[in-house]
């Protein structure tokens, strides 16, 4: 039997036929039960209070009573412990006081196993992720209790609730309901922590526990998004001026690419989630670390690996189908690998990203040198070679919505010109391609989401296009870097960074088709060698509306050298207007005014680059 039939059809079927067969065959019980109440704690017998059931509807929970009407001399009930005698004690110890509740099975209020119950005045407090408890009917025990029961933390008690939301099965079941009559007989965690407990959690900040990766522009809208959830973040960054460092709760000088590391600070801080965006050899080690720890990732180690190494990316490529270039990899140069190559051909490290020791060749001198740079620069000291092809590049931004791939945005990249290394300096939208490119695009984007088993998940594809077919460059499970996610918000109306949360959380994205009539240009910046200090005009130009929105990516006193990767680059603004012939006349505007000064007080910045398309 499935999970998925189990839980959808015989999950219910089981809430119906086992009550009844328990008041068929021990009727007697609840009649003693009843009458023992009765003598010793008074009426009603039955305790009557409203929990949040499925999706938070309320209903009506019964159980034996437990406590008495003790009152002091003025007539006011007194304390719960005052209350709760010897008798109201054992209900408690046996759970003895919970077995009305199978009337709530029967009414479909409840189920055997589950989440427990909580009371409504709690229901505004908790945040996305712990409210998934209710996505399932409330149970009489649960894994929560079988893994703790009252004794348990309360946030390793709603990580144990969502566990088992993500994980209902016939067997889990099972193994829940011996392990709770196990536990009733040893009379084990059974002491109540009472509702200060909660409440204090509630209003700490030591709730859901996010470690962040990496610092960047995107991880600061990622831990913005995070904690409007009322998620507690903590940033790793090697980077003590990591840009995102401000915007977290806390902060640790951690590599985000050192996987031991990132395991140890998860650990120690009691993470409940690890995750990143727009960084491709940082989302491995979140997969990783998340698959060693049990932690929730949209994305599995597996996998990980296949989209983040360039060797294992080809090689399903090409067993799929997939159109893209030929290729060579190598630890150690072989020209014999390499001598059905037809020149040019580039050259880049497996595990690159920021296009950091991609190189172009035209012969076997060129080649040998671009090899050794790239395998220096590999953490796996191996490179792969493969033809160049001519064409237009595309940037291809996709959500992949239970396998069907959703264009989100499709923007031409431009390079640096005149140089053998393929450093971005601009993105423009919307890309000039005909329909029948879109399509051919499309569908490639959702073969390869089949062919790496990616089925609710981002993805970025860099495609070549030269009008005879398009061949891809390589993808990866993620958005594109930099501020990327905020084009792609603005020109689809999809949130890319919530739906990285989302997927974490176990919630499934939405994609509503939607495309921005606009044409919007991102134009990255860079300086001539020296030590930058600060920018000049960019205020001005954002207030004058010829540039729409603009980011300083180096800090004072950084030294920039020759440009090697999209990384050297130390701003970037975005323009935005209704035609291309527009965004080019305020370019222009603003190529008069911006400046990136040095030390010294000059110009450094390069502005041959700026609008040249």
């Amino acid at each position: 039997m499935s999970s998925a039939i189990y839980a959808r059809y015989m999950k219910r079927c089981l809430d119906i036929v086992i009550p009844l067969a328990v008041l068929i065959l021990f009727w007697w019980v609840y009649v003693l039960l009843a009458v023992l109440v009765r003598l010793n704690l008074g009426t009603p017998v039955i305790f009557t209070q409203e929990r949040p059931g499925k999706d938070g509807k309320i209903f009506k929970l019964y159980k034996f009573r437990s406590m008495s009407n003790a009152k002091d001399k003025d007539g006011n009930l007194l304390p719960d412990r005052d209350r709760l005698n010897g008798f109201g004690r054992f209900l408690r110890s046996t759970s003895l006081d919970e077995l009305p509740e199978l009337f709530n099975l029967l009414k479909g209020d409840m189920s055997l196993i589950g989440p427990r119950p909580l009371l409504v005045k709690y229901l505004g407090h908790y945040n996305s992720f712990e409210n998934r408890r209710h996505e399932v009917r409330p149970g009489m025990t649960g894994l929560a209790q079988v893994s703790g029961r009252n004794a348990a933390a309360w946030k390793e008690r709603f990580r144990k609730d969502i566990e088992y939301v993500d994980h209902i099965s016939f067997s889990l079941d099972v193994k829940i309901f011996f392990l709770t009559i196990k536990k009733i007989f040893a009379r084990e965690g059974i002491e109540y922590q009472g509702t200060g407990t909660i409440m204090d959690y509630f209003e700490s900040k030591d709730r859901i526990k996010a470690l962040v990766l990496c610092g960047g522009i995107p991880q600061a809208a990622l831990i913005e998004e995070l904690k409007s959830r009322g998620i507690f973040t903590v940033l790793a960054d090697k980077n003590p001026n990591a840009m995102a460092r401000p915007y977290a709760d806390a902060f640790f000088p951690v590599s985000a690419l050192d996987a031991g590391a990132v395991k140890k600070l998860a650990v120690e801080e009691k993470a409940d989630m690890v995750l990143t965006a727009c960084a491709d050899q940082v989302l491995l080690v979140q997969a990783q670390v998340s698959e060693e720890l049990g932690l929730p990732c949209y994305i599995d180690y597996k996998t990980a690996k296949d989209v983040s190494s360039k060797e294992r990316m080809k090689k399903i490529f090409a067993e799929n189908g997939i159109p893209t270039s030929k290729y060579a990899i190598m630890g150690e140069f072989d020209e014999g690998k390499v001598k059905g190559l037809e020149y040019p051909v580039i050259v880049k490290p497996v595990d690159s990203y920021s296009s950091r020791g991609v190189r172009k060749a035209f012969d076997i001198d060129e080649l040998k040198a671009a090899f050794k740079a790239a395998v220096e620069i590999s953490r796996t000291n191996t490179a792969i070679v493969e033809e160049f092809v001519e064409g237009e590049e595309l940037t291809v931004d996709v959500y992949i919505e239970d396998g069907k791939a959703h264009m989100l945005c499709i923007s031409n990249i431009d390079k640096i010109p005149g140089t053998d290394r393929f450093v971005i300096c601009r993105t423009r939208y919307p890309a000039q391609i005909t329909g029948e490119t879109n399509r051919e695009v499309k569908k490639v984007a959702e073969k390869i989401a089949e062919a790496f088993n990616l089925r609710n998940s981002p993805m970025l594809v860099q495609i070549i296009t030269n009008g005879k077919g398009i061949s891809v460059v390589e993808f990866c499970a993620r958005t594109g870097g930099g501020d990327k996610f905020r084009l792609i918000k603005q020109v689809s109306h999809f949130d890319v960074i919530k739906a990285v949360v989302d997927l974490t959380l176990g919630e499934k994205p939405h994609v509503e088709p939607y495309q921005l009539p606009e044409c919007i240009v991102n134009e990255f910046l860079y300086a001539e060698p020296g030590t930058f200090d600060h920018l000049e005009g960019f205020d001005e130009m954002k207030a004058k509306r010829v540039v729409s929105e603009y980011f300083q990516l180096k800090s004072k006193g950084t030294k920039c050298c020759d440009i090697k990767s999209s990384g050297d680059r130390v701003a970037y603004y975005t323009i935005q207007a209704p035609t291309i012939d527009e965004v080019r006349e305020k370019e222009r505007k603003a190529n008069k005014r911006l400046k990136a000064i040095d030390a010294e007080g000059r110009d450094m910045l390069q502005h041959d680059l700026i609008g040249n398309y």
